[in-house]
């Protein structure tokens, strides 16, 4: 019997250990082990996020929501935020992201940024769209099929790479061949701009990306009423709710919005949720959104800017009051207590 345990022990030791390395350095850090997921372009580190720490305070959103830095707004507002937006994610993705957290917490506040330039293709009610929730849902709620499941493998294999190979190449000046993991929201600084197309520094090739994907362009009723629901909720249960409107350069209204003529479309969405809830409105025509040190990318700011960014929405700073209009519902500040009392702004 004792023969047996040993080989048992003997062949167990190699996968016990490659797990242990699995969970070391997989990206998403399913058991918190870091506390520091890296920034992903899939929800299933916000989903696990929700389901460890059942927060009362949420930002939902796309990259430009995703960019914020936590920690940051955690040490601005003495509160505890969860970031639950990742790149790419559309306001149907977005609504989904927030009944898994209301279903799961005891939600105090919300903050729910709309992502306009990508909502085609998977709103709510759209025919057979990708439903990047329910992909991520078997892996965020269990263990086996996550630790198991290839892709996941194949994403901390690459990441055990770039541990190893980042210092080689910067060892040998090779700037360029170093690829960067981290949370960009947690950069002091872009990388160089030699790194390349990666980092999108080019705004007029990044806009020209966004105004093709969104040539049949067209906000589903669907996800007009799954807003409406959202919102409802939120009213019923005393949940702060606040939508914001990131800001983008100027670049992107003269090739995007101009070009496929959608200023109606944008307006048509700003007047639904400014009719019915709290709405902090970033998208505006300034001179700060025009000036090309604003943005590196013309939808992503820089890191000065984001931490700007975050105070606007976060506190009730006097700073640069022309970049955003606040419509706060039926003219009381619709914010937590920690934050004071704000002014609308129309």
């Amino acid at each position: 019997m004792r023969h047996i345990l040993k080989k048992i022990t003997v062949f167990t030791i190699p996968f016990v250990l490659l797990f242990a390395v699995f969970f070391c350095f997989e990206p998403y850090d399913y058991f918190a082990l870091r506390e520091k997921p890296q920034y992903q372009k899939e929800p299933l580190s916000a989903m696990r996020l929700v389901m460890r720490k059942k927060p009362e305070r949420i930002i939902l959103g796309d990259s430009r929501m995703a960019n914020l830095n936590i920690e940051y707004i955690n040490e601005l507002t003495g509160g505890d935020y969860a970031r639950l937006a990742w790149g790419g994610a559309q306001t149907g993705e977005s609504i989904d992201m927030f009944w898994f957290a209301a279903e799961r917490c005891e939600l105090k506040q919300v903050i729910f940024g709309i992502n306009f330039y990508t909502s085609k293709g998977t709103q709510i009610g759209e025919e057979n769209r990708y439903d990047s929730m329910a992909l991520s849902a078997p892996y965020a709620k269990n263990i086996f099929k996550f630790a198991t499941n290839i892709h996941y493998w194949l994403k901390t294999l690459a990441d055990i790479k770039h541990i190893v190979t980042n210092p080689i190449y910067r060892m040998i000046d090779r700037e360029d061949l170093v690829e960067i993991p981290e949370d960009p929201a947690r950069l002091p600084i872009i990388p160089d701009p030699e790194m390349g197309e990666k980092w999108r520094l080019n705004m007029e090739v990044y806009a020209d990306g966004i105004q093709k994907g969104m040539v049949e362009y067209d906000f589903q009723p669907e996800t007009y009423a799954a807003l409406q629901q959202v919102i409802d909720y939120c009213d019923e249960n005393s949940i702060e709710l606040i939508f914001v409107l990131p800001p983008v350069h100027e670049v992107i209204y003269e090739r995007v919005i101009e070009v496929n003529g959608m200023q109606s479309d944008l307006w048509g969405i700003k007047d639904f949720l400014i009719a019915r809830a709290t709405v902090y409105d970033f998208e505006l025509r300034t001179d700060f959104a025009s000036d090309e040190d604003t943005f590196y990318d013309g939808f992503h700011l820089m890191y000065e800017n984001k931490l700007l960014f975050a105070r606007l929405i976060f506190t009730n700073t006097t700073e640069h009051p022309e970049l955003v209009n606040k419509y706060i519902k039926n003219g009381v500040a619709v914010i937590p207590e920690h934050l004071g009392s704000a002014s609308s702004v129309d």
